[in-house]
This record gives C-alpha cells, structure tokens and sequence, in this order.
C-alpha cells in the first residue's frame, strides 16, 4: 500500500464449500470454478476455509493428505492466483519432516505465495502449534489470519493490533450441532448458529478491521475424534457449520451465507486505519492466554486435560516421525 493512512477500498469473496478428508486434487478441482466465479466478478483477495486443501479430521488419518510446502497445494495456489491475478488463501496440512501444521497460504498476484500461517491453537492430537505474528504484508494491506480455533482466543486479537493487520481472515472448520440427542440439545443447535453468525461481526468490532470469516461444510467424517471434545461430537450429531460472513470494521455485516450451501460470498470492504482499535479486549479465563468470550468452566478444564494429554500423545508419536519423514523424503505418505 502506498499510503498506510489512506482509506482503500477493497474486493473480497469467501467460498463457503465442502472439503472431503484425503481428496486433495478432487478439492482443489472443485475450488477451481468457484475461485474463477469471484475473480471475474471484480474480487482481489479470495478466501478459502481452513484445511480446504486436505478437508478437516481431528484424526492422525490427516497426516495422510500432508505436503511440504512445494507440494501440489502451493503449486496449484501459485498457478492459480497468477493466472487470475488475484490473492488467494487455501489451508493444507504441512509437514517440514518433523512435524505437522495446520497451515494457512496465502498466493500472490505474481505467482510467488506471499506468506505462510501456522495454527496457534491446533489439533493437540494432530499438529504441532506454532507462534507467528499471524500478518502477511501485501501491496494490497496487511493481512491477518487466525485460524478457526485462534479466534477464541485474545492473544490472536492482540497479534492483529500488534502487527498493524488492515483486514482479518478467520478460515474455519468449525463442527457445530445440528441435530438434537444424547448430549446434544437443542439449545446447543441454537447457540452453535449463533456463535458462527456472530463470529466475523464480533470480532470486527473488537479490533476494528474488515472481517471475513469462511468455514466448511458438509458432514463431519465417520472416523473417531480425539479428546474428550473430539468424542463429543458424534458424527450423526455434527457437521461443519457454515454460516460464512464478511464484515465491516464496525461490525456491520456486510455478507453471509447459510449452514449448508456450497456458495461465493462477494462484497467491498473499506481498509480505514482510522478505526482500527488499540484497546485491548479483555481476557476470560486462563487457557490459551484467555478466552475472547466467557466459556463454562468445564469445557476451559476439557480444553487443558485434552492439551496436556494429546499434546503428549504428539510429541511421543513414532507414527508421527516416520509418516513426516515420509512426505519430506517422497512427497508422499
């Protein structure tokens, strides 16, 4: 950007589609029309969900769809943000030959991928977390990510203002309830609506910055969930929820999808630095730096057996070190 006090208009579109676990190509084909939809309607940055690339598991069978970052996933991204001219985000599951990330890219105009993500508060079971800055600098502003579950969290909030983002991407794979039964009410399929339609306006409005909020859809897979979390989203209960929306720095919504449509969400947003927010917002709890909203209890007591227990899962896993090595070695599994 040429002037980081000018107010710049910008074009944005989330695509709200499903991602099937361990289909990769099939992904990134069905994408492909969809991204194509946005850029010949006028759209600049183009916003992908999380994992979209690999589609979503809280299951060590993602480390089957792992790539380097010179995998078919970047290079599609590449291939496809230059020829359109466009900025594109995709998340994939990367692996350095060590480890595995949950993993954010953002393409560029000119081929090149103008930065990289890594999930701060990711899948214990599945992916080492990772620290960032969370900011990717573009001639088009500074872009911020928080992945799906980093946006509970204020740290993320505080990475945002930190680091000067002009617009936020929160790329989710969120499961929600939709159906009532054993521990499933339906008070909790109402409120798991409202959480996701509320996610991009509340945090707009925290932080002051343009927000576009993507997640999946579709059924979660039949296979078992780590965690006491995990296990408690029954696939006949769950899927991923939807309810993708863009909105203005001050909150007003400006798009928003359903819970179930495939569907490209389109509309212009203002980068104004004059209503980015510097206050802090204010911590709830203690886990993970503290929750954006207050969280029961119970489920912050989860969070940290599930951490403590499958983070230590990881890190001992033989399973993990030789299927990273694997893909580091081949490019495959």
């Amino acid at each position: 950007m040429n002037n980081k006090n000018q107010i710049h208009p910008l074009r944005v579109a989330g695509i709200q589609a499903q991602a099937r676990l361990g289909q990769t190509d099939k992904n990134l084909a069905h994408f492909t029309p969809l991204i194509e939809q946005a850029a010949h309607q006028g759209a600049k940055l183009i916003v992908l969900p999380e994992l979209a690339a690999s589609g979503y598991s809280m299951s060590t069978l993602i480390w089957n769809s792992a790539e380097r970052r010179d995998g078919s996933t970047v290079r599609w991204l590449q291939e496809t943000s230059k020829r359109l001219s466009v900025y594109i985000g995709i998340g994939f599951v990367e692996t350095d030959g060590v480890e595995f990330y949950n993993t954010y890219a953002l393409g560029a105009p000119d081929g090149r991928v103008a930065g990289f993500v890594r999930k701060t508060m990711a899948e214990r079971n599945c992916f080492r977390c990772a620290p960032g800055s969370h900011v990717i600098a573009t001639d088009i502003g500074r872009i911020g990510v928080g992945i799906c579950a980093d946006n509970l969290f204020v740290p993320n909030l505080n990475r945002m203002q930190d680091n000067d983002a002009d617009i936020l991407l929160m790329p989710h794979a969120a499961p929600v309830p939709y159906k009532s039964g054993g521990l499933v009410s339906e008070k909790d399929i109402v409120q798991g609506r409202q959480s996701l339609s509320k996610m991009a306006p509340d945090r707009a409005q925290r932080v002051g910055l343009p927000t576009v909020f993507v997640n999946q859809v579709g059924p979660r897979g039949p296979e078992k969930w780590a965690g006491m979390l995990g296990a408690m989203m029954a696939p006949d209960k769950f899927h991923l929820g939807g309810y993708s929306t863009i909105a203005d720095q001050d909150g007003k919504i400006l798009a928003q999808l359903d819970e179930c449509s495939e569907e490209v969400m389109i509309t212009d947003v203002q980068l104004d630095p004059s209503l980015k927010i510097k206050t802090r917002a204010k911590a709830h709890g203690t886990y993970g730096g503290g929750f954006v909203t207050p969280h029961p209890f119970l489920f912050e007591a989860i969070c940290y057996v599930d951490a403590s227990l499958y983070g230590l899962a990881y890190r001992l896993s033989t399973e993990r070190r030789r299927k990273a090595r694997a893909v580091s070695s081949t490019g495959r599994v």
